[in-house]
């Protein structure tokens, strides 16, 4: 079993309980899928199964992240009918990391990952704004504008 095969699994899982409109508790989601899987058995068996967890775990939060707040969300993870808006998003209740369905989201929730796009939204902003003052000031303080950057040879 190759890497993507396991990441293919792990988002499928993850994807196949959003469309089933459950939350999904990131640590629930670890424990379920090794669950799943035959056990491990010897003398070295925590030791595999502690590396399999903590591998699991960096597997199952790049899946999460898919849902993490972006300018705009692929068309996998968009809401039907809708340009921006996620199926899901990552919320933290109760000091549980969860991926709730917008459906399951609080009206709390839901605001505060509104705040969180304005935010970044000004934060992009301001960020063009100071590259056009930079090359503004740039040229004017010197022409020496480069037309291209340089290649390294």
């Amino acid at each position: 079993m190759s890497l993507k095969t396991i990441k293919q699994e792990v988002a499928a899982f993850i994807s196949n309980k959003v469309g089933a409109q459950q939350i999904v508790n990131i640590d629930f989601v670890i424990h379920e899928i090794m669950a799943s899987k035959p056990q491990f058995e010897g003398e070295d068996a925590e030791f595999y199964l502690w590396l399999a967890h903590r591998e699991l775990k960096e597997i199952v939060k790049s899946c999460v992240a898919k849902y993490n707040a972006k300018e705009n969300a692929s068309r996998q993870i968009s809401l039907p009918g809708f340009e921006y808006l996620q199926v899901a998003y990552p919320v933290q209740r109760d000091g549980d990391s969860l991926l709730v369905p917008i459906d399951r989201m609080t009206e709390a929730e839901i605001n505060e990952r509104a705040e969180e796009y304005e935010v970044m939204g000004k934060g992009c902003f301001k960020h063009a704004s100071e590259l056009r003052g930079y090359a503004s000031k740039r040229n004017a303080s010197n022409d020496n504008t480069p037309s291209s950057p340089a290649i390294a040879a």
